[in-house]
């Protein structure tokens, strides 16, 4: 808060003629004293308004190329690691409308972990009311610490934008500190690391962009979701056994992106983060009894106002009008009975009568726990022999619970009825695809399969989901079928997307409008779609509150920190893949992720929502969650 300098002034004068009817008697000395002390201190505090006033006379010109990046150390500041000796801490300063200050004391140290991208510079400008010392000193992993800046600022200068080139860092992660000397404190001005953007081929990737969007006029989006299905368990990603045969057919033709990961490892948040682009930071549908606001613009409700026939049909109850997901929908259908047969013979004639394009959204349950298919699809992965009761919800919840001891060939039947689960809804996909064709709804479509969420089988002593953030939880399928007159050719994609990506891809190709009063905060998958460059370098996952696990993860890396016990976890995913062997104590890597995922959870875009509410569920609802191994 800043100070009041007229009324503090005022305030000393009140004091001053206080005191003069007692300047004559016995204590005359040390009433004299204590006005001298208060006359010193008036004439301080007056020229710190005259410093201040020089500070908002500030005029510098930091103007950069229109093909440049920008890191502000002002926005990582919040997240930023601070040592402090004395009673002022450092904190952020809003100068005028072009600069912003880190101001400093002569106590204090500002650590920063940066990755240092390529052909990068640090940019910044210093200012002080005194004499006072600037120093900015990068230190590396192996400890070496080398000072790049020293300055000795004198109030009578001109502050200037200064210059450090980081070339010599570049592609490593090093610690920047920031430090003052002096008897004053002393204010960093805009201090940021500017770096030339990767190309994209310019004209050529402007041609690929255009050329797609004037395509997309006459495109239908397909959005299939297959509930708690994990990449691994696909044949069309690898896997031992013919699971997925109808999507294998699909991805014979489509993008398959290796590294797809959910925002959440719960339906609900995820399926939130699809419908806002938003993180769970800041959509915050994060627990069991929370509805989706009214205050966001779903994608469905942008399709709508772009003139789409939007249609949905779900089997899950956390994507049912309860809870506030069929915002933009103007067919939208619950299936309880038969939660694998989506897209019904009225559901086809009610998109040919309206003779519009359109946004269809099939939410399956399966493979979802129970894992309970029906015989025939038992019987190809050897599933029909084991224990009946091995993959209903009462047996996973009394696993979960410790009630159960699972053996080594329980969890393997486990695994095999995922498997024929997957499976049986796989034979269902197929059905749907050929209606679509036979319909001739298919061929003008992009067709999305995907997941929510993954499912874990005791590599981390967990299962099923909503429980960690390892690899098991987090990766999800992501297989991308473009219209044949794209010209995309089918191939996989191995750098990092997240759902927030889909909707900010769905934004931009179809160009639909944005009456949002908030940021999208995924990356349109355009450039990376047709330039195979990397367009980010983490991804952000969760668990539900009140569990509280958080992650970041880059293509090599991931950390992993619980906000309960406050205990985190490194994991170098190139040579443990099975996130084994935790390296959190190397600090330097830990220090780097942590102050990222710190910045991602205070980052939280501000939306206006209605009052919290939690909603009441009917009695219908409860039962079909608690049958899918919800509300304990």
């Amino acid at each position: 808060m800043p100070i009041n300098y007229t009324i503090l002034n005022s305030k000393f004068i009140s004091l001053l003629t206080d005191y003069r009817i007692v300047f004559y008697n016995q204590n005359y000395m040390k009433i004299k004293l204590f006005c001298v002390f208060l006359i010193i201190l008036m004439l301080s505090c007056s020229n710190q308004k005259n410093g201040n006033k020089s500070l908002a006379k500030i005029n510098l010109d930091f103007k950069f190329p229109n093909n440049c990046e920008i890191i502000s150390l002002i926005d990582l500041f919040n997240s930023s690691f601070i040592s402090n000796k004395g009673e002022d801490k450092p904190f952020v300063l809003s100068i005028n409308k072009k600069i912003k200050a880190i101001v400093q004391n002569t106590s204090s140290c500002i650590d920063y972990y940066i990755n240092v991208p390529e052909r990068s510079r640090l940019v910044f400008s210093i200012y002080s009311e005194k004499t006072t010392e600037f120093k900015i000193s990068v230190s590396m992993k192996n400890g070496n610490s080398k000072l790049i800046f020293s300055k000795n600022f004198n109030p009578k200068e001109n502050p200037l934008i200064y210059e450090i080139n980081l070339i010599p860092y570049e592609k490593k992660i090093v610690k920047l500190s920031f430090q003052i000397k002096g008897k004053n404190k002393g204010y960093w001005l805009n201090p940021i690391i500017i770096y030339k953007r990767k190309k994209i081929h310019g004209k050529k990737y402007l041609k690929f962009y255009n050329g797609m969007r004037e395509k997309a006029r006459k495109w239908n989006l397909i959005y299939i979701v297959l509930d708690a299905a994990r990449p691994d368990h696909f044949s069309c990603y690898g896997y031992k056994y013919k699971t997925t045969p109808n999507i294998d057919k699909i991805a014979e033709e489509s993008l398959i992106f290796d590294n797809a990961f959910t925002q959440a490892v719960y339906t609900l948040a995820s399926t939130s983060s699809l419908f806002t682009g938003l993180y769970p930071v800041s959509h915050y549908t994060v627990m069991d009894y929370q509805k989706l606001s009214d205050e966001f613009y779903t994608l469905a409700e942008a399709f709508k106002d772009k003139g789409f026939l939007t249609i949905a049909e779900i089997s899950n109850p956390y994507l049912s009008d309860k809870f506030n997901m069929h915002q933009g929908f103007v067919f939208f259908k619950e299936n309880w009975k038969t939660e694998n047969i989506l897209l019904k013979s009225e559901t086809i004639d009610f998109i040919k009568k309206k003779k519009k394009r359109f946004f269809l959204y099939l939410h399956y349950t399966s493979p979802h726990a129970p894992y309970n298919p029906p015989l025939k699809f038992k019987r190809k992965f050897g599933a029909h022999l084991c224990n009946k009761e091995i993959g209903t919800v009462e047996y996973l919840e009394e696993i979960e619970n410790g009630k159960i001891e699972l053996k080594e060939k329980d969890l393997e039947c486990l695994i095999k009825l995922y498997d024929a689960n997957l499976n049986y809804v796989d034979y269902y996909i197929g059905k749907v695809i050929k209606l679509l064709k036979k319909e001739n709804l298919f061929d003008n479509s992009i067709l999305i399969i995907t997941s929510d969420h993954g499912e874990g089988f005791f590599e981390h002593g967990k299962i099923q989901h909503n429980t960690t953030v390892y690899e098991e939880m987090i990766k999800i399928p992501l297989i991308i079928k473009f219209p044949k007159e794209s010209g995309i050719k089918p191939r996989k994609i191995s750098h990092l997307v997240e759902i927030v990506d889909l909707t900010a891809t769905f934004f931009d190709l179809f160009r639909l409008p944005r009456k949002m009063k908030y940021k999208l905060e995924g990356k349109s998958l355009l450039p990376l779609i047709f330039s195979n460059q990397a367009m980010k370098e983490f991804i952000f996952s969760r668990t539900i509150i009140p569990i509280s696990r958080y992650c970041i993860r880059s293509e090599r890396y991931k950390y992993i920190l619980d906000l309960n016990s406050n205990e985190a976890e490194l994991y170098d995913l190139k040579n443990d893949s099975q996130e084994k062997k935790n390296l959190v104590s190397n600090k330097f890597l830990s220090f780097y992720f942590h102050q990222y995922l710190l910045h991602h959870l205070s980052s939280a875009q501000k939306i206006k929502k209605e009052k919290e509410k939690y909603i009441e569920i009917d009695e219908k609802t409860k039962e079909k969650l608690r049958s899918l191994g919800y509300l304990d």
